[in-house]
C-alpha cells in the first residue's frame, strides 16, 4: 500500500490519502507501520465503514483505490470509482474495476480479471549486521522476515533446529517471527521487525539465502521478491496453496518437499556455489507496476 500511495504521487503526479480503521478497534493495527505512513502521507482513520463515504466526499476524491482479500464487503464507495485490488483466492468481482497482485491469480480465474502486480523498491547499499550480531563474515547465514506467524510449516522449525546442532557454524536469523526455539540454540537469532526499508536491507544483505516456509504460499511474494532483488537464492516448500512465488522463481528456486531435503539444504548448501543471477523479481519495479497501475485502475 505504502509503493503504490508514494509512486501515485512520485511517479504519476497525483495526490493520496490513506483511509485506514481507527487503531484502537483494529487487532491487526501495527504502530510502526502507522507512523510510517503518518511521516509521509495525511492518514484519516475511521471506526465504521459508513464514515468512508463522508470522508471521500470531504477529500472530493477522485478513485477510491482498496487493497483487500477480494471478497465482497463493504469497504466500497457508492459515489466514487472503487478499484479492488485482491490479494488471496476469491473471484468476487465489485467495485467499478477488480484485479489481483498476480499474474497466477489472475491465470488461476482464466485471466477474466486483470492484475497489477506487487512492486520491490529497496534503498541500495551494501550494510550489513554481521558484526552488531558477532556472525563471522564467512559463516552462512540463512534468514527470513514476514507475518509474524507465517513461518508455519513445523517440519521446517525442525529442520532448522537440527541444522543448527548439526552445524554451529551456521546461523538463522528470524525477523519478526514467533519463536519456535528455545535460548540454547545460540546460533538462531530473533529480532523485531521494522519498517524502516533501510533496515531491511541491510539485514537481507547478512544473508546468504531466504529461507521460506509458509503453508499457505504466496499470491505474489514480497518478502521473497525483496531478497530476491538483493541477489538470494529463496529456499521454499514446494506443496503450497498460492503457487504465484514458483512463476516467478522458476528454475532458479530452491525446492524442498521434506523435512529430510530441507535440511539437506540447509547443512550442504551447494546451491550457493552457482555463479548465476538469483534476481527472478527485476520486472517488478516501480515505474513498470505504476505504468500498469495507472493502465488498470486510473485510466
Amino acid at each position: 500500500m505504502y509503493d503504490y500511495a508514494h509512486h501515485n504521487e512520485v511517479l504519476l503526479g497525483n495526490k493520496s490519502i490513506i483511509l485506514t480503521k481507527n487503531p484502537s478497534i483494529w487487532r491487526y493495527s501495527n504502530e510502526k507501520a502507522i507512523e510510517k505512513f503518518k511521516n509521509r502521507f495525511d492518514v484519516i482513520f475511521y471506526d465504521n465503514v459508513k464514515q468512508i463515504e463522508e470522508i471521500l466526499d470531504a477529500y472530493r476524491a477522485d478513485v477510491f483505490y482498496t487493497l483487500k482479500a477480494g471478497y465482497i464487503d463493504d469497504v466500497i464507495s457508492k459515489k466514487h470509482k472503487t478499484v479492488v485490488h485482491a490479494v488471496f483466492q476469491y473471484e468476487e468481482p465489485h467495485g467499478n474495476v477488480y484485479a489481483y497482485v498476480s499474474e497466477w491469480l489472475s491465470r488461476l480465474y482464466g485471466y477474466r480479471h486483470p492484475f497489477v502486480p506487487h512492486m520491490i523498491d529497496l534503498p541500495e547499499h551494501n550494510d550489513n549486521m554481521r558484526q552488531e550480531l558477532n556472525i563471522p563474515d564467512n559463516a552462512i547465514v540463512y534468514g527470513r522476515y514476514g507475518g509474524y506467524e507465517t513461518f508455519d510449516i513445523a517440519y521446517a522449525k525442525e529442520a532448522v533446529k537440527q541444522a543448527a546442532i548439526k552445524k554451529p557454524d551456521l546461523y538463522f536469523l528470524f525477523m519478526n517471527t514467533q519463536r519456535f526455539s528455545d535460548s540454547k540454540y545460540k546460533n538462531i537469532i530473533y529480532l523485531d521487525g521494522t519498517a524502516d526499508l533501510y533496515t531491511k536491507v541491510k539485514f537481507i544483505n547478512t544473508c546468504d539465502a531466504m529461507i521460506h516456509a509458509r503453508h499457505k504460499g504466496e499470491s505474489f511474494g514480497l518478502a521473497i521478491g525483496e531478497f530476491s532483488t538483493r541477489n538470494k537464492p529463496i529456499l521454499t516448500c514446494r506443496n503450497a496453496i498460492d503457487k504465484a512465488h514458483f512463476d516467478i522463481l522458476g528454475n532458479n528456486g530452491i525446492y524442498y518437499n521434506s523435512q529430510s531435503e530441507l535440511l539437506n539444504l540447509l547443512i550442504n548448501p551447494e546451491f550457493l556455489q552457482k555463479k548465476i543471477s538469483w534476481n527472478c523479481y527485476h520486472n517488478y519495479t516501480p515505474e513498470k507496476v505504476m505504468n500498469k497501475f495507472k493502465q488498470i485502475f486510473l485510466s
